[in-house]
């Protein structure tokens, strides 16, 4: 069957977007999508057919929470009235101490280190990726395994 793009919306904060998918494989293999509006991980479950009024007959990509290796990681700090908790890759937000006891790794080191680490991809991307003076960007990433 050829690409088609399908909407998702994030089980997070419920952004829609877009993604090229190959609708044999949706349930057949394991296919995440990043959400572009938040970042966080969506795994594709099926393809179902939309009820609501406005997109009746309109087919979109059914996600469940993300469960992968990752899932322990944090997905970034978020400061309310003072206090800071950590959003998971569900877009849970926990304290420091609810999130150590929950994923057994302390989400304020392992935050300096994933950003160590996105800073060094970028540095290369930057590097390597020059395509007409800048650099593509799209709004979603999908990784198939």
């Amino acid at each position: 069957m050829p690409i088609t793009k399908i909407p998702f919306t994030c089980r997070s904060c419920r952004a829609v977007n877009w993604a090229d998918a190959d609708l044999d494989k949706i349930g057949n293999s394991r296919i995440i999508l990043i959400c572009g509006a938040c970042g966080r991980a969506n795994e594709a479950k099926e393809t179902r057919t939309s009820k609501d009024p406005e997109h009746v007959g309109m087919s979109y990509l059914y996600c469940i929470p993300f469960d992968g290796a990752e899932k322990s990681l944090p997905t970034g700090p978020i400061t309310v009235a003072g206090e800071t908790q950590w959003k998971d890759a569900n877009g849970k937000p926990w304290s420091r101490d609810d999130f150590i006891l929950k994923y057994g790794i302390d989400p304020a080191v392992a935050w300096i280190n994933i950003q160590a680490e996105y800073k060094a991809i970028q540095d290369a991307i930057k590097g390597s990726i020059n395509i007409k003076g800048g650099v593509v960007k799209t709004n979603y990433l999908k990784y198939q395994f």
